[in-house]
């Protein structure tokens, strides 16, 4: 089947003749700077450049060229500017793929960085684990593993809790 090239979003599958999709490729590889040997490693990996410059930004036009020119090849970036627009990029993925709740459980906030309806629920939280931690028959169960990883996803360490829990007072909600 060929695909509509005129749509925006297919455009980067119609480079190659036909407007067939390229092969599946595996996974993709962030480079600093070009290294075409690793495309020859592994053709099953996208190879992404941090270091090229577009062709349309102002630092690369030049005004020695001409239409009738050959292409030249793009003009690179330092190491250091590569470097930073990787760390801006990796930055923002991480920003898109986490929590809003990862932090709930995590040592680092506490206190004012959490809000009261978030300090409560930590508090139950705790007080929850407190409990568990008192109860082997409750560790034992097939479904405290998922209570376990809730933990993980909302920052916490499900084995400190349950050694810090056991230690603790009990909670007293009605101080929150």
């Amino acid at each position: 089947p060929h695909m509509d090239c005129s749509n925006v979003e297919n455009e980067m599958f119609c480079d190659n003749e036909g407007g067939e999709p390229p092969p599946r490729r595996f996974g993709t590889v962030l480079s600093l700077t070009d290294r075409p040997f690793l495309e020859d490693l592994w053709p099953d990996l996208n190879m992404i450049v941090m270091d090229a410059v577009e062709a349309s930004s102002p630092s690369s036009t030049s005004s020695s060229s001409s239409p009738s020119s050959s292409p030249s090849p793009p003009e690179r970036m330092s190491i250091k500017e590569a470097a930073r627009l990787l760390e801006i990029f990796l930055d923002r993925v991480s920003l898109e793929t986490s929590t809003v709740s990862g932090h709930l459980l995590d040592r680092e906030f506490s206190g004012p960085a959490l809000s009261r309806e978030e300090w409560a629920l930590k508090m139950e939280i705790e007080k929850f684990m407190s409990s568990c931690s008192k109860n082997p028959a409750a560790r034992e169960a097939p479904g405290f593993k998922f209570v376990q990883e809730m933990i993980e996803r909302l920052g916490g360490d499900p084995a400190e809790m349950m050694k810090t829990a056991a230690l603790k007072p009990p909670i007293d909600n009605k101080k929150l």
